[in-house]
Parts: structure tokens; sequence; C-alpha cells
């Protein structure tokens, strides 16, 4: 099981239509939000509709999602499964808050409506949310912070010389406060190099699985990193504090080393 992308459930049925947009989105698909679309037997209107350009031929996804207090029943999927063959979508999703019918299970069988809660949502989109949104966004905003941590880096080392002996103390200090959170991050920016995504399947949230790191020194690591629960809170607090840091080293500097 993969890490989950958001932490806690849609609270209404547009949150949940807004965060299924903004996912899908962030996996590099162009998305509309309660759009008409034309079937063979008229126009019918989706919850969220989405071209994915990355197959080839592209492909066609139709989300409806269903934040009710009931189970969602046969009837609801027979319709959606007509709307989905009627407008030759690829593949058609059906997310529900509270889960399904068992009618509403075996309406779904042998076709290409999937029937899922939130989680498993995510879970459909989490690597390919994991390789084009959170990486990208890593390795872009992160790099000045890798870079002045990794073990060696010849051109940063090359300036810290050149530094007074009271900067090139202060660089010492924010490289060892550092060295353990930038190895971290390193290790998710670069984590699906070889088809490797170990971030992904270790699960959510770390403290536990850092363990090992954090005995000599707890605050190696920030508590919003150790505590996130899903993906997103997690990158957030990597690139929160790869800013905050990053920073500090400027300021060592003068600029941008």
């Amino acid at each position: 099981m993969f890490a989950l992308i958001e932490a806690g459930e849609p609270g209404t049925w547009q949150e949940l239509e807004k965060k299924v947009a903004q996912i899908l989105r962030e996996c590099n698909m162009e998305v509309s939000l309660q759009k008409e679309v034309q079937t063979v037997r008229g126009t019918v209107n989706v919850d969220v509709f989405a071209s994915d350009a990355a197959p080839t031929p592209p492909a066609t996804l139709l989300v409806e999602c269903k934040n009710w207090h009931h189970r969602v029943p046969k009837t609801v999927v027979h319709a959606f499964r007509t709307v989905v063959a009627d407008f030759g979508a690829n593949t058609g999703i059906l997310i529900s808050s509270t889960g399904f019918q068992s009618g509403a299970v075996d309406a779904s069988a042998y076709s290409n409506v999937r029937l899922v809660n939130w989680s498993e949502f995510q879970e459909l989109f989490a690597v390919r949310w994991f390789d084009h949104f959170m990486l990208p966004r890593l390795r872009v905003k992160a790099e000045p912070f890798i870079e002045y941590t990794e073990p060696v880096n010849t051109r940063i080392f090359k300036k810290a010389d050149r530094l007074s002996t009271e900067k090139q103390a202060k660089f010492r200090e924010l490289r060892e406060a550092y060295f353990f959170l930038g190895t971290y991050i390193s290790m998710f920016a670069w984590a699906n190099v070889a088809g490797i995504r170990r971030p992904l399947s270790l699960g959510l949230p770390m403290r536990d699985k850092l363990a090992e790191f954090l005995v000599s020194d707890p605050a190696k690591f920030p508590d919003d990193i150790l505590d996130a629960p899903a993906l997103r809170p997690l990158m957030d607090a990597m690139l929160s504090h790869c800013e905050k840091a990053t920073a500090q080293f400027d300021d060592v500097f003068g600029e941008r080393a």
C-alpha cells in the first residue's frame, strides 16, 4: 500500500470534487468541474471531466463524487455506467464517502467503471502524483538546500574556503545541523531513479521509521516532517524547511552560493 496524497476526508461534495480535480491536474491532466458532455442519448453533467494526454492515444476519465450519508445503490452505478459508455470514455470512477451497496458492486462488474472510496482514489494516482508533481517540485525548490548539505560539493566548498573564519564556522555548524534532513529530502527528490519509490511504500508518518536517526538528536528532523500523515503535508513541510534553511546558508555567503 502506497502513502496517501491528502490528509483527512473532504467535508462536502464540493470539497471532494475540488480535491479530485486538483490531484488529476497535478498528474498533468486537463480537468473541468461540472462539465456538460454530449452523449448519444443527450447532454449529461459530469462532476469531474479529465483528459489525459499521457497515454497513446489520449484517454478520457469521468468522475462522479458522492459524499452521501448512505451507501450508493446500484441504480446510480447503472446510470453512471451508461454515461461512461455513451460518451465513449476510457474510464469512469465513482467515489463514495460511505461505500456501496452489494448490488452496486455487482453492477460495476465487467465494465470500465471503478467504485472507490477517497483513500482508494488516491491510491490509484499516488505513484503518478509522486513522480509528476511532488518530485519535480522538490528537485527544483530543494536543490539549493541539498547542495549546501550534501557530503561533497566542490563548488560550494571552494566558495566556503573564501569566507571569513567566523562564517566558515557558521557554515560548518549549519551543515552539521541540517545534514540528516538534507539527506532525507534528497532521498525523496531522487526516489524514482531506476524505478525505486521506497518513500511511497514505507508509509506515513515517518517518525517510527526514522527512529535510528533520532536517537542522538531528535531535533535533526522537524515534527511536521516526522508526523506528516500524507504526501502533500509532507511535501509542504519539506519545502518550508528547505526555504528557511537555505536562507540561513545564503546569509552566510551573502548570496546564493
